[in-house]
């Protein structure tokens, strides 16, 4: 179903499918951005909710940053989600513009 939607919404031009072209064009400098930012969003998170350094790592756990009370539920994450790819939205318009406009081999993998 999704490849007959992409197929059909191939030549529609809109505000909409400009927005996510760009993600598109640009998706690993995208995923290597959002990993990092979405990191330092938890670390923010993390001290905004009172936890100190003492409390990064839980003992007996194999997991670091993981405490019982930390983090949002299912509408934090989708309310994160939106803001990280909108601020990240501009980053990826200027890097598809200077990727457009050189022609660096490297260009072709980021």
């Amino acid at each position: 179903i999704g490849m007959i939607i992409l197929a059909l919404l191939e030549g529609v031009t809109s505000r909409i499918t400009s927005f996510f072209r760009v993600f598109g064009r640009v998706p690993f400098f995208y995923y290597a951005l959002h990993l990092y930012l979405i990191h330092f969003i938890g670390v923010i998170v993390f001290f905004v909710q009172g936890f100190s350094t003492s409390q990064i790592t839980t003992p007996n756990s194999p997991f670091r940053f993981k405490l019982p009370d930390f983090g949002f539920g299912l509408a934090g994450v989708y309310a994160v989600w939106i803001i990280v790819v909108v601020a990240l939205y501009p980053l990826c318009v200027r890097y598809d513009r200077y990727k457009s406009t050189h022609s660096a081999w490297w260009l072709s993998y980021i």
